[in-house]
């Protein structure tokens, strides 16, 4: 938020180091990091600039530019089309070869996950945009699109408008995004200090260490007997006196000159995916899911074809019409992905039995690289209830939203929203309850999901998170 701007100019200027020293510091690093026991990293949104994605206290940082009252240059890239930089791939390679024994990150991107970080060495203490999780079982759900709610009633409403399909809950999935004055998830936390109490060089990369309790996990390396603080950021952090080396360079800069003195290669980035195909002889049904490497279930694809029938929705469950079948899957194409076409055979004496298949996917190249994998047991698919898809719910209708209409307010748009103008004014309106039990649907698409409801013309529209008729029909009239 714009109050936790930097309001020192200071504060918000950037420092550049002279190659030679960010070259000697790269290589000091490298030997530090060769004789550490347990090297630890701590991200912050500025190893994600030279992805397209906007900082927050930087000089066109969100937070800089709204305390400041001016609007971007450019837009920023959205987190589901960015692609991992070279600090990522970097850090990446170092968890891969064992020498980064555990990272935490503030930033809800999600590229680290997406960059090949395992989720078991990584605690995302603000959460991550792509991941949502059920208010009732816990059951989480990794998607390849921003799985964010739309804060219908406040920012603290964390709801996506989606249900949880495990058999027998059907809990609100909310997204994991942690907003101010909100508590950190308890294990993200809980192994995020317990790495921190257990490293002895800790490197923080594109951080101003001012949100807490996150910045205090890199503190506490830099005050113990014998630790190691070393932090690369543009601008100055509150820890720069305890910290053990101080480096003004971008992280890009920086991590491949510490890259090189390590011998390390970084590597290209490749988008992973595990697809799924399982058949259900019993129940007459094969299904095609997606799962992350941990396990849980990926929603990556727009829409599958098999045995002829193209489906659009999740779950993808077909009527198991013989042995053999052409299958085209279709990513979401945030990256420009084509469709993969493979020709199956499902022959099995099993009565439930399971194709598994290792996606890499090159967007240099734009090719995919697909090989069938054999798995020891099999892949738990209690993910999904048989015929329940993953469309977004009417929050407006569920029964669990007090009824009360003296509890209900409507904002203006023409004056309130920070999308429009300024000074927000919010007004009660005692009617808004049954006016959307009438009909919410907007006016000119029918959408359901998020609606504005004018109180001049008495017309719905939906959101900007929509389509945004409700900002047209304001430009409009």
């Amino acid at each position: 938020m714009a109050s936790t701007a930097h309001s020192n100019p200071e504060q918000i200027k950037e420092h550049f180091e002279p190659e030679h020293i960010v070259r000697q510091k790269a290589a000091t690093m490298a030997q530090w990091i060769l004789e550490s026991h347990h090297f630890t990293a701590f991200t912050g949104a500025g190893i994600s600039t030279s992805a397209g994605i906007r900082d927050y206290r930087g000089p066109e940082g969100a937070w800089t530019l709204k305390a400041q009252g001016r609007k971007p240059k450019k837009r920023s890239t959205a987190t589901t089309k960015a692609v991992p930089t070279p600090t990522h791939m970097t850090l990446v390679e170092m968890q891969r070869q064992g020498i980064l024994k555990y990272l935490i990150s503030q930033n809800t991107d999600g590229l680290h996950r997406k960059s090949g970080i395992h989720p078991n060495y990584i605690s995302e203490l603000h959460g991550n945009s792509n991941l949502e999780k059920c208010e009732k079982c816990g059951k989480e759900y990794l998607r390849d699109f921003a799985a964010v709610a739309s804060y219908l009633y406040d920012v603290h409403d964390h709801r996506t408008g989606r249900k949880c399909v495990v058999k027998g809950c059907g809990g609100d999935l909310l997204d994991t995004i942690i907003n101010f004055n909100e508590n950190l998830p308890e294990i993200p936390l809980t192994r995020g200090f317990e790495n921190s109490d257990s490293s002895d060089l800790c490197l923080v990369l594109g951080s101003s260490l001012t949100v807490r309790p996150a910045c205090h996990m890199a503190r506490n390396v830099g005050r113990k007997t014998g630790g190691k603080l070393v932090i690369c950021n543009l601008q100055k952090t509150p820890y720069d006196k305890i910290a053990s080396m101080v480096v003004h360079a971008r992280c890009d800069e920086f991590m491949a000159l510490v890259a090189e003195y390590l011998n390390i290669e970084i590597p290209e980035f490749i988008l992973h995916r595990t697809m799924v195909v399982e058949t259900r002889k019993n129940e007459g049904k094969a299904q095609v899911f997606a799962i992350d490497v941990d396990g849980k279930p990926a929603s990556i694809f727009t829409g599958v074809d098999m045995f002829g029938e193209l489906q659009e929705e999740e779950p993808f469950i077909f009527d198991l019409n013989g042995d053999k079948t052409d299958l085209i899957v279709h990513p979401m194409g945030h990256y420009n992905e084509p469709p993969v076409s493979l020709f199956l055979d499902l022959t099995s004496n099993k009565d439930r039995n399971q194709l598994v298949f290792d996606m890499k996917y090159k967007p240099k190249t734009g090719e995919w690289d697909v090989s069938e994998i054999q798995m020891p047991t099999l892949i738990e698919t209690t993910n999904y209830e048989m015929g329940i898809g993953l469309r977004t719910y009417d929050i407006n209708h569920d029964k669990n939203i007090p009824r009360d209409t003296s509890m209900w307010h409507s904002v203006q748009p023409s004056y309130d929203c920070e999308h429009v103008g300024s000074n927000v004014n919010i007004m009660k309106c005692y009617n808004v309850g049954d006016i959307f039990k009438q009909n919410n649907n907007c006016s000119t698409c029918g959408d359901t999901s998020e609606n504005w409801y004018c109180l001049q013309c008495g017309d719905v529209y939906c959101s900007r998170f929509v389509k945004a008729h409700g900002l047209d029909h304001y430009q409009q009239s």
